[in-house]
């Protein structure tokens, strides 16, 4: 599952903290936009203000990665297609170095100096400022944050369907799978859970959560009882075992998807 947002209708999860408040980073979900302009997939903003935030959004077509400092800084893009899955990603290296990714290509780069300040909100799909702008429209999947500006080859694996648990995990801040299950959204790397407002369940992509021998390559699934089946179904399963012997809400989500993870020697 992925979460669904209406532009314009106040739908967003939040943590109510800046998780970074500045470079270097990247900003990764997929996403399938609704319009050309779509509006925000991820940023870190200041509440306080209506300048200062880092944001990858979507604009006349483009995806813009942003820093906005209220100076010169207009963002990197890079086009998109409407209505269809697709990987988005902003880099941003450095207070004068940001770049826009679509599926793994990179689009233009900035390098105008901004640094914006005092930031202390975590948003999906809008930018909260003072006051809250740019709701996203359409679907969002995946998304995840770093602490570093990740390369092109990382960006690539991410764009082929790669879990981000699976790409620079010493580096990966954040990482919400966005499955629609349970409210808060799961953040599965350090406990940062986003409050959801608003935001209905969606199809998901296809992803790749693992290779190691207990999982199939395909999008959450791990064989068991002679089949593959997906994460949120075997969260199901277990929920539903007589005698209530399985922990239910976001902590067994969390464990269920971390299993998944152990057969590549992840830590997490």
């Amino acid at each position: 599952m992925a979460r669904a947002f209406v532009s314009g209708s106040s739908q967003y999860l939040e943590v109510a903290s800046a998780l970074l408040t500045g470079p270097p980073l990247t900003f990764a979900a997929w996403a399938l936009p609704n319009s050309s302009n779509a509006n925000a997939i991820l940023s870190i903003a200041n509440n306080g203000s209506t300048q200062n935030y880092l944001a990858i959004y979507c604009a006349g077509g483009n995806l813009t990665a942003r820093a906005n400092d209220g100076g010169a800084a207009t963002g990197a893009t890079k086009s998109f297609s409407n209505s269809v899955w697709s990987h988005f990603a902003g880099t941003f290296a450095s207070s004068t170095s940001r770049t826009a990714y679509v599926n793994g290509v990179a689009g233009s780069a900035e390098s105008t100096s901004s640094t914006p300040g005092s930031l202390n909100r975590t948003a999906i799909g809008r930018i909260t400022a003072s006051t809250p702008t740019l709701f996203f429209d359409g679907n969002i999947a995946e998304a995840a944050i770093w602490n570093i500006a990740l390369s092109q080859a990382d960006l690539t694996a991410l764009a082929a369907a790669v879990s981000p648990l699976l790409v620079r995990p010493d580096a990966l801040v954040a990482y919400w799978p966005l499955l629609g299950l349970y409210s808060p959204e799961i953040d599965i790397r350090a406990h940062n859970d986003a409050t959801v407002t608003g935001a209905t369940v969606a199809g998901h992509p296809r992803m790749f959560w693992n290779v190691g021998r207990n999982a199939c390559a395909t999008a959450g699934h791990r064989r068991g009882e002679g089949r593959c089946f997906s994460v949120s179904e075997g969260v199901r399963r277990r929920r539903s075992r007589p005698g209530g012997q399985d922990r239910d809400g976001p902590e067994r989500a969390r464990e269920v998807i971390c299993r998944q993870s152990a057969g590549s020697g992840l830590s997490v």
